[in-house]
């Protein structure tokens, strides 16, 4: 509950932006759409397991 309460009182616009708060993570732009990308110190862009709730999602 505590979590929750403080990302909405927070002036973040978007999920990604988010993770720049954590120690080595970095966001980046790729492609010709300028897609925002996720960057994490000591992995790859492609190989790095996602989780939601528990669940992995295949990236």
């Amino acid at each position: 509950m505590g979590r929750s309460r403080h990302c909405t009182k927070s002036t973040v616009l978007t999920v990604a932006s988010t993770f720049t708060r954590a120690p080595g993570v970095n966001l980046g732009y790729i492609g010709g759409r300028a897609e925002q990308v996720v960057f994490v110190r000591g992995f790859d862009r492609l190989p790095v397991p996602v989780y939601i709730r528990g669940i992995y999602i295949f990236m």
